[in-house]
């Protein structure tokens, strides 16, 4: 494989995304998600006694923000690759120069390119139209931000992956992923931010992947994480990128093994 072929292959990926209007309008509107939640916490502000340690504006900034990292660092490949297990199109993946890796890769980064051509400059537009939505960032903030959803986007699709080859055992393998995402759920920042669930289920945030993809680079986007911090939580996703990576390599040689190609 070289990168002139993999970069051809996000282009057709892309332009295929962009003939799929209704997914992406779908998707989009999943993104209503984190406003909704939101809504709550600013409901549990204004009738709490207890102030929050996060201000209106950090709150407001961090959900605007989340639904878009949402949609640009989640990956559910793991449905597609059941897909194809069941429909034999692997097999004629397997037949092409570029391992399947990389072929389901390009696919998702080409659809993740069309989700921030349409979410990225909304978001941008909100913040210079409301007041309350204010991102405090610098030049060395806004590129930590910009590697740290590469980061977490490339993590989420390995961790999809390893999952995927479950499925030349079971045919539950989309089950564990759903249980895993639903963990993930709770623990990535998505239904609150880190720094504000109970001590245990923070520290435990802190040590497992599902921060890496969403609570990281919305903590710093919102000024919400030093730079010690951002490094530790840099090095977490660097551990659980080489744990996934070597977990995809070991299933992935003892599936090709198992592996029997049906159609039809």
């Amino acid at each position: 494989m070289t990168a002139r072929s993999f970069l051809a292959l996000i282009k057709t990926e892309t332009a295929v995304a962009v003939e799929y209007r209704t997914r992406i309008l779908i998707w989009v509107l999943s993104s209503v998600f984190p406003l909704l939640m939101l809504a709550v916490w600013l409901s549990v502000e204004q009738t709490s006694g207890d102030r929050l340690p996060w201000s209106r504006g950090e709150l407001i900034g961090y959900y605007f923000a989340a639904a878009v990292v949402s949609q640009l660092t989640s990956s559910f490949l793991t449905w597609a690759w059941d897909e194809d297990m069941r429909s034999g199109a692997l097999s004629f993946r397997l037949l092409r120069p570029m391992h399947p890796f990389f072929q389901y890769l390009a696919r998702e980064v080409g659809f993740r390119l069309v989700m921030a051509g349409f979410l990225v400059p909304s978001l941008v537009a909100a913040t210079f139209a409301w007041d309350d939505l204010t991102y405090s960032l610098t030049p060395a903030r806004g590129l930590l931000v910009i590697v740290t959803v590469l980061c977490g986007f490339l993590l989420n699709v390995l961790i999809s992956m390893t999952f995927a080859t479950a499925a030349f055992w079971s045919t539950q393998m989309a089950n564990l992923y759903s249980l895993w995402w639903g963990a993930g759920a709770f623990l990535s920042g998505w239904i609150a931010p880190t720094e504000l669930l109970p001590a245990p289920v923070r520290v435990a945030s802190y040590l497992l992947p599902f921060r890496s993809s969403m609570g990281l680079p919305l903590d710093i986007l919102v000024g919400r994480s030093t730079a010690a911090q951002s490094t530790a939580g840099l090095l977490v996703t660097a551990f659980w990128f080489l744990v996934f990576t070597w977990a995809f390599t070991r299933l992935w040689r003892a599936g090709l093994r198992h592996y029997q190609a049906v159609s039809g």
